[in-house]
């Protein structure tokens, strides 16, 4: 019963440090994808070769980690409920 209470001991430590430890950053996107709203406007259609070679094409947006530069975000990665006006392809 002794050893069971030093195990427990010893682990809430741990357990208490991996909450407060931030969550890993997510990846930036790559500098193609701001390149290609350079002299772009919010809001403005933008398209750049992603890191596997295809085109992307999407809208010109206020990065989600902030900043002031624009950033091409693909149309896919918008999100939503698929419901909307679209081109459907």
């Amino acid at each position: 019963m002794i050893r069971f209470a030093v195990v427990m001991l010893a682990a809430v430590p741990l357990a208490i440090a991996s909450a407060d430890t931030p969550a890993p950053p997510k990846h930036a996107p790559p500098k193609a994808a701001f390149d290609a709203c350079a002299k772009a406007k919010q809001g403005d259609a933008c398209s750049f070769t992603g890191r596997a070679g295809r085109t992307l094409s999407g809208t010109c947006e206020v990065p989600r980690s902030g900043g002031s530069a624009l950033v091409c975000r693909p149309a896919r990665m918008h999100g939503g409920s698929g419901s909307g006006s679209g081109s459907g392809h």
